[in-house]
């Protein structure tokens, strides 16, 4: 499922995870404004960024985020 208010999404919630996805290592402020704004009312949900490349707490480069789906 998703997420949205006014001014922010989730793309995707799956199980305990909150899940946005974009097509850029620049990352523009909604998307983690839609995570924050998501977690802040729904506690105990990890978040999660997936980008094209980049590789930080959170936030998961999309070929990593399918090989573990895939292995895992």
């Amino acid at each position: 499922s998703y997420w949205k208010k006014i001014n922010s999404e989730v793309d995707f919630i799956v199980e305990k995870i909150a899940i946005n996805v974009t097509a850029t290592d620049m990352i523009p402020q909604r998307e983690f404004q839609g995570l924050e704004g998501f977690t802040k009312k729904h506690k105990g949900f990890t978040k999660m960024l997936i980008v094209p490349n980049l590789k930080k707490e959170n936030i998961i480069p999309i070929k990593e985020f399918l090989m573990q789906e895939i292995v895992g």
